[in-house]
Order: structure tokens, then C-alpha cells, then sequence
């Protein structure tokens, strides 16, 4: 009986993982070294100027409610770079990485802090492409 229990319990954690795994690839999203990473079916400019857009009119702020300072803001043909950190705080701070992958499929990577923040990254995607939407 004992056997039997523990195939069980065997085959019900390597049901929960692939479970787990597959709910955090979903929709070509992942967490990485503090990065979440997704795709978006957006051009380029348009997840650019609206993650931007993010930062400069405070939709994302800092642990204590003030808008972040945009200290980094590069961007090329192919690729941007954004960085901000809270005056208060300079732990406190958010990074996006924008890369061009096709005419209208754009990668994001978004970090909060040292330790990155998936919550809250994945709540700014939801920010960037309501911006786009609304343009």
C-alpha cells in the first residue's frame, strides 16, 4: 500500500509541475534573472512610445507611490533601452528592454529592482499595450 501511495504522490507532483511550467510559458512569456520577457504583436516604435509613456506619466511608480525618474532612454533602429529609479530609493527602479523581432512582433523585458518582479512587470505590459490601444 505504501508503494501505491507513493507512485501516487510521484505522479501527482509531476502533474503540478507541468502544470506550473506550462502556466509560466504561457503566451510566450517567461521570468528570467528578474526579467519578464514577452512578445507583443505590436511595431517596434509603437511598444517603444508607449512604454515610455508608462514612465513619464507615472502609470507605474515606485514603493512609495512617486512616479519613477527616467535616468536611461536609448533607443536605436532595432533596439531601446529604458531605465528609471526612484528618487527616494535608487534600489528602487524598473528597466524595459525593447527589441524589434518582425515588422509588427515587438520582445519586451521588464525588471523591477535586483531581484525583478513578475506581478508588477507583467502589470505594466498590460499598461504599454493599453497605451498602444488607446493611440
Amino acid at each position: 500500500m505504501s508503494t501505491l501511495r507513493s507512485k501516487f504522490n510521484l505522479i501527482v507532483l509531476a502533474i503540478v509541475l507541468a502544470i506550473l511550467s506550462g502556466c509560466s510559458t504561457f503566451g510566450g512569456s517567461n521570468f528570467n534573472n528578474g526579467y519578464y520577457t514577452t512578445v507583443l504583436n505590436q511595431s517596434f516604435g509603437s511598444v517603444y512610445k508607449a512604454s515610455l509613456e508608462a514612465l513619464e506619466n507615472g502609470q507605474t511608480y515606485d514603493l512609495n507611490g512617486s512616479p519613477y525618474d527616467i535616468k536611461i532612454n536609448k533607443k536605436m533602429e532595432n533596439e531601446a533601452v529604458i531605465a528609471a529609479e526612484s528618487d527616494n530609493t535608487p534600489s528602487d527602479f524598473v528597466e524595459i528592454a525593447i527589441e524589434k523581432k518582425a515588422k509588427d512582433k515587438t520582445q519586451i523585458s521588464i525588471k523591477y529592482g535586483s531581484e525583478g518582479n513578475a506581478i508588477r512587470s507583467s502589470a505594466l505590459v498590460s499598461l504599454i499595450q493599453n497605451n498602444i490601444n488607446h493611440h
